[in-house]
């Protein structure tokens, strides 16, 4: 598919969904190669920021989007430093804002819906051990899912935070 095709079938599904997942290198499978993931269209038809996921396979990236974006379409909201364990069942995600600068160099098709790079979030994702990327002991490098987002203040988590022992994604 060329890039006007592709430009106007993610125009298509925004304006069908309200959003479309964009893919950056990668691939589908688990065992392909990490990729990067991020919405166009939330912030546009919900107020609410694009999502920037990477180091997982497309395929696993958007089973974990779609469900946040589910719920940012029922009114939710989710804002930087928030942790959330609905969307990967019951492993933490943490949501970190992404500065502007860095939406227009790594989300280029946002600028297919915005005049303006949009807010964003990343989101992260914790290794078999439930260590952030921000935190010691992270055992996946700290290139696998690459740090966009500002390094979020998770101290009013650090009691209350689900274990991710198990995680087999990372």
């Amino acid at each position: 598919m060329n890039d006007i095709s592709f430009d106007k079938t993610l125009l298509g599904n925004i304006a069908t969904h309200g959003w479309a997942p964009v893919s950056v290198f990668g691939g589908w499978t688990e065992e392909d190669s990490p990729s990067l993931v991020y919405t166009v269209g939330l912030y546009k038809n919900y107020g609410h920021p694009e999502l920037l996921i990477s180091g997982i396979p497309t395929r696993v990236s958007l089973d974990i989007l779609a469900p946040v974006v589910e719920r940012i379409k029922l009114g939710e909201s989710f804002v930087h430093g928030q942790m959330d364990t609905w969307a990967l069942n019951g492993c933490p995600i943490c949501f970190a804002a992404i500065p502007q600068k860095l939406v227009s160099s790594h989300m280029g098709k946002s600028e297919l819906a915005y005049d303006l790079p949009p807010p964003a979030l990343q989101i992260y994702w914790p290794d078999s051990s439930g260590n952030f990327p921000w935190a010691p002991g992270y055992s996946v490098g700290s290139q696998k899912q690459g740090r966009f987002g500002d390094e979020p203040d998770l101290i009013q988590f650090d009691m209350a935070m689900p274990s991710a022992q198990g995680f087999q994604y990372a």
